[in-house]
């Protein structure tokens, strides 16, 4: 699965959002996920490569 570290909030999706500054968890990633940027549109990283 494709996670994108873009502000889309997708409550389906292991989401949250940060009320008045604080820190809340946006997602949980796995290691079959991949890293991608909407600012970025040919990056792409498997989160296996990160964590061998």
């Amino acid at each position: 699965m494709s996670r994108c570290l873009g502000k889309h909030h997708d409550s389906s999706d292991r989401t949250s959002q940060s009320l008045n500054g604080v820190l809340k968890l946006e997602m949980t990633l796995f290691v079959s996920d991949t890293l991608t940027s909407p600012l970025l549109p040919e990056f792409a990283c498997p989160l296996v490569q990160i964590f061998e």
